[in-house]
């Protein structure tokens, strides 16, 4: 259980309940509920289609859905294909005898949903929170601190899509996420997007925090470490994957990038929890 600073007359208690990986290529559709903590959906592949209290909710890759407590679930059609998604349950309490009480003043600061192309680091804090979770002998407050850093990670995300220009940049981190399996370089994006490259990896630089060079290369980092966490593709078929000329020239980007080897990579969380609806 961790404290959180948030405009009320008490401090506030976020407390883990639990997390995994859901996952099936049969035909899928959420079930009816009502459930007594908030969740958090990252979605891996596939879209999902549901409604919180009659409100449509429609997420696809990459996009984060956060369902509140005390409101009905369920979805609205059929999923096809491959679904797959991380969960992440936890509750938001007052330091107070009422346990139950509502916590309106820190609702605004989560949200209900965002699309976004920038989702690397929430998809590792997912995957650190199902390993972690999975993991004999991390403390329990382990779990907590994960889902406190998922938290301010989706109010860092939702502040940097009121920024001025953000679509740009977001049809270009898009466009760089779809093709991050080529071996593209900053002038190709630019000449695709009409604007010259030092001005576009300022304006990166400026929403993202990287320029375009270091935002193509963390994508295709990204691709790289999805495909090894989650596929038993080998290094060298992983290579070829993502359009480097060799095994090697793959393994000496990936290991400059991340000060590890691909197959150290692989190793490091390779504990989960998966379900089948």
């Amino acid at each position: 259980m961790i404290l959180l600073n948030a405009q009320t007359s008490s401090p506030l208690m976020l407390s883990y309940c639990s997390c995994g990986l859901f996952e099936t290529r049969e035909p899928w559709i959420h079930r009816r509920r009502i459930i007594d903590s908030y969740e958090i959906l990252y979605v891996r592949s596939g879209e999902i289609f549901m409604q919180e209290n009659g409100l449509p909710l429609q997420a696809k890759k990459g996009d984060i859905l956060l369902l509140r407590p005390g409101r009905q679930h369920e979805g609205t059609r059929t999923s096809t294909g491959h679904t797959s998604f991380y969960w992440a349950h936890f509750r938001l309490g007052a330091d107070t005898s009422d346990t139950g009480e509502r916590l309106e003043a820190l609702e605004p600061e989560l949200l209900c949903f965002l699309r976004t192309a920038e989702h690397t680091r929430l998809h590792l804090l997912m995957q650190q929170l199902v390993h972690i979770s999975n993991t004999p002998g991390y403390p329990p407050e382990s779990c907590d601190a994960l889902c406190l850093m998922l938290i301010q990670e989706l109010g860092w995300l939702q502040r940097q899509e009121r920024q001025p220009q953000r679509r740009l940049v977001g049809e270009i981190a898009e466009y760089i996420r779809v093709h991050s399996d080529e071996p593209l370089s900053a002038l190709e994006v630019a000449r695709q997007f009409g604007y010259h490259r030092d001005y576009l990896s300022t304006l990166m630089k400026q929403q993202l925090g990287v320029t375009l060079k270091e935002y193509i290369s963390a994508q295709r980092i990204r691709q790289a470490q999805e495909l090894l966490s989650v596929t038993a593709y080998s290094v060298k078929e992983i290579s070829a994957r993502l359009g480097f000329q060799n095994e090697n020239q793959f393994v000496h980007f990936f290991r400059y990038h991340t000060a590890c080897s691909p197959t150290a990579y692989r190793n490091v969380y390779f504990n989960t929890h998966f379900n089948k609806w």
